[in-house]
């Protein structure tokens, strides 16, 4: 009788620790870490009508949106410039592990997120009826990101997202009048790396989305 009352005493005290831990997040993540976002690499093979300039765009947004979501202590992003700048991180578009690692140790972050832009091309669409018609120049992105534990190295969660952007120039019958433009601009481009990185945060594929699908699965 005197042995079942330990055994019962124990498996409630067990319940109870298990209760009192850090939530694990579904992801491999401990409970709101801290999560340095990284410079996104620049990988991509660029069409030859477009400039890439940088890839800013897409700190920016996953910045933004990975700060809206409640899940991670975000390091700022004065904090962040300066040891990237101690590092010289996204002078070469570059970022190996063991640099990364080094900068999240510095900014003392559990996670780091490497990110880059892996595509950037063009595509032209053309129809036409009775004389009105459309010409759509559209600019394809597509980004890669991973969060990875600073002290162990190990990729936890990856996650990736498409953009498209579009300029349509419309014509009318003999092709009179025009509206719109139908060339490729650095705007565009722009827009699509934005929309790219907004569906590799909260897209079917995207980090946020990955992170709650996870959590569903482990209740």
């Amino acid at each position: 009788m005197k042995q079942r009352k330990i055994s019962i005493l124990m498996m409630i005290w067990a319940v109870f620790a298990l209760c009192k831990l850090p939530a694990v997040c579904f992801a491999g993540l401990a409970d709101y870490p801290t999560l340095a976002i990284l410079p996104f690499d620049k990988k991509a093979s660029v069409s030859p009508e477009l400039t890439l300039k940088d890839v800013t765009v897409a700190n920016e947004i996953v910045y933004d949106e990975l700060v809206n979501s409640g899940y991670f202590d975000v390091v700022e992003r004065e904090r962040l410039d300066a040891v990237c700048d101690e590092l010289s991180l996204g002078m070469s578009g570059l970022i190996d592990p063991a640099t990364a690692a080094q900068a999240g140790h510095m900014l003392g972050a559990q996670y780091v997120l490497c990110g880059s832009l892996n595509g950037l091309s063009t595509r032209n669409n053309n129809a036409e009826v009775i004389g009105i018609g459309n010409k759509n120049a559209q600019v394809y992105a597509h980004i890669s990101m991973r969060i990875i534990e600073v002290e162990t190295g190990r990729v936890v969660l990856a996650a990736r997202g498409d953009g498209r952007a579009t300029n349509t120039l419309t014509h009318a019958p003999l092709r009179i009048i025009h509206i719109g433009t139908a060339g490729f601009d650095q705007e565009q481009v722009y827009d699509a790396i934005e929309k790219a990185a907004m569906d590799g945060v909260n897209g079917k594929r995207g980090l946020i989305t990955t992170m709650e699908g996870r959590r569903k699965g482990a209740r």
